[in-house]
């Protein structure tokens, strides 16, 4: 069962695909944008409320807009508490820890299955989805350059036919001429028997039809002798009422694409954002259906993965900038080896640092320019932990039952579809941390 599936219901129960804009779509889709809206007000309440700010003149409809962003910071507030870098620590302490319980678990899984496919797709798409954000700066460093490398073959080849064509119509413009001089004289002379042909030709239909012409000339002479009293009698009085009467028709028309084109830029909006909302949703509500169904099958083991990898990359991201975050991230790396007594086991390195030396020199740079002195990713690391724990239940339940699982080989087109939602999700929240984070937003994505 594909993910787009998982997405209806998360049981995994199919349901049937609406056609966009319709109102069973919306009914089908609004859940996913009120937990996108709650995502987004959560990590980026000061760019929202900067944007209302700058955008909504009206006092009253500005304090309606503002009321939910209150609402959901005043809640988040409440939840994490007084300390959010406690509370960050502490869950990516369990999350880490629970990531290992979900790859133990999935060793044994695969073990008694007496083989290893489950567990070299899931820790496989743990590893696909940490390494997305790399993969994606670097995709974008190499089109970058592809395409730089084209401009310049390019340019190249329009200088070169520059070149060429100056110097011909420049230098050689007394040789081109002669040239078709020449070349028209010997076409003339090659095809002198069809041009004598098409003048006798031209010259016969002269002939048969110059009483036609010496009409058409008569009626020309007239016209142009009755045309001033024509212009005067008849063209100005209608050049009058249309001067007069455009003018309305223009205003009425104006006024009505004016309200139409409103309405329906106003509808484009609102169902632009309402379909924002409900990706940005989905892409959470996924990551926990993921979660869910790990054990069902290999192909889902893989979106376990990466859902889980991915939201791991993201976290780490916004944290590499913000010292505090970085240290509390090494000390929840440290906390969850701690936790099972394998303390010695947990790399001297920081998290934070490894994950940063592979990202390209660009987006580094811009990391520790810009994402500095966030907010602990509180309701991000509340998520993956979510996750982890769903798939760590997930494999733990089929681990003690009998229900079969699929042992289908997992197709090189569901690992590019997998790979390719994950990566538009991962692009469309690292352009709201970047927006966030070039506005000042105190908040991460």
């Amino acid at each position: 069962m594909s993910t787009d599936e998982l997405v209806t219901n998360f049981f995994g129960d199919e349901v049937p695909k609406p056609a966009i804009l319709t109102r069973p779509w919306f009914h089908r889709h609004y859940p996913f944008s009120i937990v996108g809206a709650i995502l987004l007000i959560a990590n980026f309440s000061k760019l929202m409320s900067g944007v209302i700010d700058a955008h909504v003149a009206n006092p009253t409809v500005r304090a309606i807009l503002h009321a939910p962003i209150q609402l959901v910071g005043g809640t988040l507030a409440t939840l994490v508490g007084r300390d959010p870098v406690g509370f960050f620590e502490r869950s990516m302490a369990c999350g880490f820890f629970l990531i290992g319980l979900y790859l133990v678990l999935l060793a044994a899984f695969s073990f008694r299955r007496r083989g290893l496919r489950m567990f070299a797709y899931g820790a496989g798409g743990i590893v696909i989805g940490v390494l997305a954000l790399h993969t994606l700066a670097y995709a974008v460093l190499i089109t970058l350059f592809l395409a730089k490398f084209l401009f310049i073959i390019v340019s190249a080849i329009v200088y070169v036919v520059k070149a060429l064509l100056y110097f011909l119509f420049h230098d050689l413009w007394p040789v081109l001429a002669l040239l078709a001089v020449a070349g028209a004289v010997f076409l003339a002379y090659k095809l002198r028997e069809e041009l004598l042909y098409a003048l006798r030709v031209a010259w016969l239909l002269i002939r048969r039809n110059v009483t036609r012409l010496l009409a058409i000339a008569v009626v020309g002479w007239l016209f142009y002798l009755i045309y001033p009293v024509i212009y005067r009698w008849i063209i100005v009085p209608i050049i009058a009422f249309l001067n007069w009467f455009l003018p309305i028709l223009f205003l009425i028309v104006g006024w009505i694409a004016l309200v139409v084109g409103g309405l329906l830029a106003g509808f484009a909006v609102l169902a632009f954002a309402f379909m924002a909302l409900a990706f940005v949703g989905s892409l959470a509500v996924t990551q926990l259906q993921a979660g869910w169904h790990a054990a069902r099958s290999q192909a889902q083991a893989l979106t376990a993965g990466i859902a889980i990898g991915s939201a791991l990359a993201l976290i780490v991201l916004v944290s590499v900038g913000t010292p505090a975050l970085a240290t509390a991230l090494d000390q929840a790396w440290r906390g969850a080896f701690a936790f099972t007594g394998a303390s010695h086991l947990a790399t001297s390195q920081s998290v934070a640092s490894v994950f940063a030396n592979f990202l390209p020199t660009a987006l580094r740079e811009f990391a520790f320019t810009y994402l500095t002195n966030l907010q602990a990713p509180a309701l991000d690391s509340f998520l993956l932990l979510a996750t982890a724990c769903l798939a760590s239940l997930s494999v733990l339940f089929r681990l003690f039952s009998n229900q079969p699982v699929a042992d289908e080989y997992v197709p090189i087109r569901l690992l590019a579809v997998e790979y390719t939602k994950m990566m538009i999700g991962v692009f469309a929240l690292l352009f709201l941390i970047f927006a966030a984070a070039l506005s000042g937003d105190s908040h991460n994505g």
